[in-house]
């Protein structure tokens, strides 16, 4: 039985979906963490929710893997018909096992970033490779992946080996964002869901250039980059309103940061309970 390279819309949904939720996960408490402070350090401090984080991300994982193997096997196509997705799908499981350990104190804190790092440079190769496969404007498409890949890769690096490096640590989130609103911008030029599913469009009959898909891709970088600046900025402005008080009143709450700090000096001293 003959097989053709085939895609579909889902096939872009689904990854983008998880890239997209990912990333809002760690935004959502990256905003948290600068509505309380001005220095945010990304070493994750609740051990329960990195173990579990890294519990759901493997399974996830693992379901992908079996999902991907077992479908081209009933139709005789042989488990390994989808072996990028396979690898990809594998890749991110290091990442998550590590957050399993890191949890546990089996592993140095920031080891699942390190492992996200691998995971990433992965990624940036299987898609550098998927777009040989593709005529433009598809080609460069899944280029446009290929970099935001590395750009996470980068990030996640830095954020791992520096967490107070802020920026770092917005960088890697911004690559999850980004990547996941390109997932869908992929599915929806190529794949377009709001048309008669009897007469599809042809594979490639995007009209868009090579050139255009580039500049998309631009707007798309300063969106993300500017909503997360003015995300960013508003919860700062939050926390500088709420700490704005009367001589008295800032007396106090200094008194309160100092014993604060003296407190955690003292915890830090402490090896962190695992979560189990």
């Amino acid at each position: 039985m003959a097989f053709q390279m085939v895609g579909n819309f889902v096939g872009h949904a689904i990854p983008g979906a998880f890239m997209l939720l990912f990333g809002a996960f760690y935004f959502a408490r990256f905003l948290g963490a600068l509505r309380h402070s001005a220095v945010v350090d990304s070493s994750e401090a609740n051990q329960c929710l990195l173990h579990w984080q890294g519990v759901v991300v493997f399974t996830a994982c693992a379901l992908g893997i079996v999902v991907e193997c077992g479908g081209p096997v009933l139709l005789g196509a042989g488990c390994f018909y989808n072996a990028q997705h396979e690898v990809m799908y594998a890749a991110f499981m290091l990442p998550s096992a590590a957050a399993v350990l890191e949890a546990a104190n089996r592993l140095p804190s920031g080891a699942h970033k390190f492992g996200a790092s691998i995971a990433l440079l992965v990624e940036c190769a299987l898609f550098h490779a998927h777009s040989k496969m593709f005529k433009e404007p598809e080609a460069t498409m899944h280029v446009v992946l290929a970099i935001w890949s590395m750009a996470g890769c980068v990030a996640a690096f830095a954020a791992a080996a520096n967490p107070s490096m802020v920026v770092a640590h917005a960088a890697w989130i911004g690559t999850f964002l980004g990547q996941g609103g390109w997932f869908y911008y992929i599915g929806f030029t190529l794949f377009p869901v709001f048309v008669d599913p009897l007469h599809p469009p042809p594979r490639g009959a995007s009209p868009l250039s090579a050139h255009t898909v580039v500049l998309i891709a631009c707007a798309e970088l300063l969106a993300v980059t500017g909503l997360m600046g003015c995300a960013a900025s508003v919860a700062i402005n939050w926390r500088q309103a709420s700490h704005r008080a009367s001589p008295d009143e800032r007396e106090s709450m200094l008194a309160s940061v100092s014993a604060a700090d003296t407190q955690s000096e003292r915890a830090a001293e402490v090896e962190p309970a695992p979560c189990f």
